[in-house]
């Protein structure tokens, strides 16, 4: 059987912004880990900041957009997250 990754069978939810962030949560996805970056319905930054960033970033992560409310976010979250695989 050949190696395995360090994070192999780690799922890390990302709810992160800006650079370090999503920068942090790419490095999780080279060492192995399935990485869910959760979206905002309404984003964050302008199209072209958005767009810039996600090219580096993004990179093997999946994502969900979810209401980021604290009303409805926070419960949505963690109903999808309690689904299984």
């Amino acid at each position: 059987k050949g190696a395995t990754a360090p994070l192999e069978g780690f799922t890390v939810v990302a709810l992160t912004n800006v650079i370090a962030g999503p920068a942090c949560g790419r490095a999780f996805v080279e060492l192995g880990a399935t990485v869910v970056k959760i979206e905002p319905m309404r984003p964050l930054h302008s199209p072209t900041v958005t767009v810039t960033w996600s090219g580096e970033t993004a990179v093997g992560k999946r994502s969900i957009i979810l209401d980021a409310t604290p009303r409805r976010g926070v419960p949505s979250c963690t109903a999808w997250y309690r689904q299984p695989t």
